[in-house]
């Protein structure tokens, strides 16, 4: 009985040990909840790493319009950082229909059922109070060499947008539309010869790029949106970017009594 006593309490020191060793592990290790480690753990042993758009690969195109964008800030402004967020490939399929209507030469050729581009996201940074912020996003399609000649050497400005938090405000309109020339100028010495926009006055509440923005920024009518592009193609051209500009309905139905 003496020796089975003794084992006893042995093993019973040994498991209690076994649960010491194991509470202590489990105190040392960080907290797992819900499949991630618990902030409070991370607090505590890692440091956390802020959000920075510098960090952002950058490429040519960047630093081009990023180095444009900066001279056009007054003096002593925060800098911008200028990235492209995005660059794919794409292709858009032609409607049958399409196809069926149209031609895309004088020998009646029908459009092809697809046309490839590069579709490209450009966003325009600012570091204000610590924080890194998106203020300006600017999305084209590029056609290059490979599509159709209707297509070729072609680019189209299809979204910007932004919300009025830069600094200094009154500074937004000439680094948004300087942003724009500085794309514009890099298409032109890459080979591309002409830019479409279509310009379209959001509707009141709609949002475009950015899902929220706040209460006190004003959406522009048809008018005044018309004005604010007038004003960069007029700039474009001045600058020697662009040779002229002109609008769709005066390209193709100049002609006001043929469309009666």
């Amino acid at each position: 009985m003496g020796s089975a006593t003794a084992a006893a309490a042995s093993a019973a020191a040994a498991a209690a040990a076994a649960e010491e060793e194991e509470a202590s592990r489990r105190a040392a290790a960080p907290a797992v909840r819900g499949g991630g480690v618990s902030s409070s753990t991370l607090t505590s042993t890692t440091a956390l790493q802020p959000y920075c758009a510098k960090s952002l690969p950058s490429s040519v195109l960047d630093r081009h319009l990023e180095g444009q964008a900066n001279r056009l800030l007054p003096s002593g402004s925060p800098k911008v950082v200028v990235r492209m967020l995005a660059n794919t490939r794409k292709a858009f399929f032609v409607p049958a229909q399409v196809r069926a209507t149209f031609a895309v030469d004088a020998a009646g050729s029908s459009p092809p059922p697809t046309i490839a581009y590069t579709a490209k996201t450009v966003g325009v940074f600012q570091e204000l109070d610590g924080v890194w912020v998106l203020c300006f996003v600017l999305m084209v399609h590029e056609y290059g060499a490979d599509a159709p000649l209707a297509n070729r050497g072609r680019v189209y400005i299809s979204y910007l947008d932004s919300v009025p938090f830069m600094r200094p405000c009154h500074a937004r309109t000439a680094l948004f539309q300087g942003v724009l020339h500085a794309y514009l100028n890099c298409s032109r010495r890459r080979g591309f010869t002409k830019a479409h926009l279509w310009v379209c006055a959001p509707g009141e509440g709609s949002q475009s790029l950015f899902l929220q923005r706040p209460p006190h920024q004003k959406t522009p009518d048809q008018k005044g949106l018309e004005a604010w592009y007038g004003n960069m193609a007029s700039g474009a051209v001045a600058a020697g970017i662009a040779t002229d500009f002109t609008d769709f309905v005066s390209d193709f139905f100049s002609d006001a009594t043929a469309l009666r």
